[in-house]
């Protein structure tokens, strides 16, 4: 009973992200696959339709938000929810344990399954026990330090606890330590929704970083994320665009 348990939901990769497909133009994914050329990493496939591309950048980001879970000391298991036979590759090329969405009636009862899952490999192996927490894929600039606070944070108030996304109405990190329920209340409004049900924000302790709270759902979004730091797998695909126009 080390470190913590972290559940995260990734999407079949050409579902995910409709927002940001809507809102980043294809013309901006063909001219960084021109400018990079295709597969800058070696992790990543080269796009055969724009639509593709959009699908890549929904992997790239879901690798980089677990590579930086998986370096967050205070993290001892990665559970990845998903049906998407790429992601299951890529993700668990990483190293976190990938496990179908056997519930597949939508992200409350997968993240719930994810969490049982992860309860499960803790029994057997005693890893991963010290609390379990639902965390987004879509954090692309996301630090290990500024998690790690937030876990050892939510391990000191001995109750649940939820990280409200930049606009402060969505959720990106909900957490409970050893002993405590996690009941994931996710969709519209599911900050007011968790707050509701007794988790406490953790935003209002002054103890959570930016990048912890900066999802990517749309253009703008991204934007914000590249001004803190991508992760290498999404600035692989975003960084040529500095030289468009």
């Amino acid at each position: 009973m080390t470190g913590w348990s972290i559940v995260t939901p990734v999407k079949r990769l050409g579902q995910a992200k409709s927002r940001l497909r809507a809102t980043l133009p294809a013309s901006a994914a063909l001219f960084t696959y021109t400018a990079s050329g295709p597969d800058p990493l070696g992790a990543l496939d080269p796009p055969d339709e724009p639509d593709d591309w959009h699908a890549d950048v929904a992997l790239a980001m879901a690798l980089d938000t677990v590579a930086a879970v998986l370096a967050t000391p205070a993290v001892d298991r990665v559970v990845v929810v998903t049906d998407d036979r790429v992601a299951v590759a890529a993700l668990s090329a990483l190293g976190a344990v990938c496990v179908p969405d056997a519930p597949r009636s939508g992200l409350n009862p997968a993240l719930r399954h994810g969490a049982a899952m992860a309860a499960l490999l803790s029994g057997a192996d005693g890893r991963g026990g010290r609390g379990t927490a639902t965390l987004g894929a879509d954090l692309p600039a996301l630090k290990s330090t500024q998690l790690d606070v937030v876990l050892r944070a939510v391990e000191r108030l001995g109750a649940r606890g939820f990280v409200p996304d930049v606009a402060g109405t969505g959720t990106t990190l909900l957490a409970a330590p050893r002993g405590v329920p996690l009941e994931p209340d996710y969709g519209p409004g599911s900050a007011l929704l968790h707050a509701r049900g007794g988790a406490v924000d953790l935003a209002a302790t002054g103890e959570v970083g930016i990048s912890l709270r900066q999802d990517v759902d749309t253009a703008t979004d991204l934007d914000a994320a590249r001004s803190l730091g991508l992760g290498p797998r999404t600035a692989a695909l975003f960084d040529p665009m500095r030289c468009a126009c």
